[in-house]
């Protein structure tokens, strides 16, 4: 496409009229941003669009009315062309008129209403050519800051000054947030919904502050649709207009893991057993069946461990509800051996326990909780972790289930907090096999 733009002070104006109002140069001596027009005539449209294949033009008086062509029809050849150049359409047809914008005019001028008022038509178009060119510099502005700020590791976004509308945010949000950039665009209160509700008061707080002027940092706590929760930290700072704040920019980042260094956990004597079948009457597990083979005490955060437990047990009921057991066989190790079962003091395996529940969902299903040398596993006798997704399994908001939330990423990280470790592997009996190793054993 060929450039539109002239120089800064003065605008190249194509004029297709075989009787013309606008004379060669028109001045505009009180003019903020254009001096003159500059305009170059011709009476016919298959010259207009030659001059156009050579010339930049800033913008195009036409008639609708000409020797060769119909406005509305040259109109439509520059548009194939040019799809940005402004347009102003001379019309004395209303007919006309109406059709014009959705053909691509940018504006009508009534020359039978304005015959001879030649100063009129040259403001019309010229304050056109300002806008355009305005709102074409503000794009690209847009552009390149887009641009720029996606290279950014932090979340950036600016607010209006009473905090009701976003005017940027960067797609870091979607990565920190779990949540798009749309749905903020649609509903700018969006985020205030992620905040822990204990720490919901400090933010509006401290976002009141800066809406009357003053410069805010603060770290809190925000949970994802995955039920993750993640600390961040935000510093936002007032723009200040006219005495008033205009709008409110600022920027996030993610400090979970430096929170979780300098937060050691709650860590206690807790039982496996307990822990698992307070989480078994939690989940809908549905027609499943637990089998307990552990009697073991960890050292844990018991908040922490439970919710490993209430998402692998989840995962695997959502899994076996559905899926089918076709493809089974392809299941593979995530782990190149399993680890070694714990055994009594006689060397006898633990006692097994049976809960179960009817439902309906998860007909048949086995799921078994047990010890190993050095930590404990989840089993079960669904349909396995197919080998496409053995290197993914951990990743991202990644479920066993159809939907993918909550996603096994949470199990990954509390086993990394506490510095455990945990595989994926198959069970004996064709199923999934989750071996959480490295685990401290409570001891009499």
């Amino acid at each position: 496409m060929i450039d539109m733009y002239g120089t800064a002070d003065s605008r190249h104006i194509l004029q297709v009229d075989d009787t013309p109002l606008l004379d060669e140069t028109v001045e505009f001596p009180d003019a903020r941003e254009t001096d003159s027009l500059t305009v170059t005539t011709t009476g016919r449209a298959d010259d207009a669009l030659d001059i156009l294949d050579t010339n930049a033009v800033d913008g195009i008086v036409v008639a609708d009315h000409l020797p060769d062509m119909a406005g509305l029809a040259f109109v439509d050849a520059v548009r194939e062309r040019y799809s940005a150049v402004p347009i102003l359409l001379l019309t004395e047809s209303e007919s006309v008129a109406s059709d014009a914008v959705s053909r691509g005019v940018t504006d009508i001028f009534s020359k039978g209403a304005h015959a001879g008022d030649s100063d009129l038509l040259a403001n019309r178009i010229r304050l056109l050519v300002e806008r355009h060119k305005s709102a074409e510099t503000a794009a690209r502005a847009r552009q390149r800051l887009t641009e720029l700020t996606e290279q950014s590791d932090e979340l950036l976004w600016v607010f209006s000054g009473d905090w009701t509308e976003i005017q940027f945010v960067n797609s870091r949000y979607e990565s920190l947030y779990g949540r798009s950039v749309e749905s903020l665009q649609a509903n700018p209160a969006e985020f205030m919904t992620a905040i822990h509700p204990d720490d919901q008061d400090r933010v509006i707080q401290a976002m009141q502050r800066v809406s009357a002027g003053e410069s805010v940092e603060l770290e809190f706590r925000i949970t994802r649709p995955d039920d993750e929760e993640r600390w961040v930290r935000a510093e936002a700072q007032p723009v200040v207009e006219d005495g008033t704040v205009a709008r409110i920019v600022g920027a996030s980042r993610d400090i979970t893991e430096r929170k979780r260094r300098e937060s050691p956990l709650d860590s206690e004597p807790v039982p496996l057993q307990t822990v698992v079948e307070q989480c078994w009457q939690t989940v809908a597990s549905g027609d499943a069946t637990l089998e307990l083979q552990t009697s073991a005490v960890v050292r844990a955060d018991p908040r922490r461990l439970r919710q490993l437990f209430e998402t692998l047990i989840w995962n695997t009921v959502e899994h076996r509800s559905t899926s089918s057991r076709t493809g089974a066989d392809d299941s593979v190790d995530r782990g190149s051996t399993s680890h070694t079962e714990r055994q009594n003091d006689a060397g006898e395996q633990r006692s097994t326990t049976s809960l179960s529940q009817s439902q309906g969902a998860a007909a048949g299903l086995t799921i078994t909780v047990g010890e190993l040398d050095d930590g404990f596993y989840v089993a079960d006798d669904g349909v396995g972790v197919p080998a496409e997704e053995r290197d993914s399994v951990f990743e991202g908001s990644h479920s066993l289930a159809s939907e993918p939330e909550p996603g096994l990423r949470i199990v990954d990280e509390i086993a990394d907090t506490h510095g455990w470790s945990i595989t994926g592997t198959k069970s004996d009996d064709g199923g999934a096999r989750f071996e959480i190793t490295g685990v401290e054993f409570e001891t009499a």
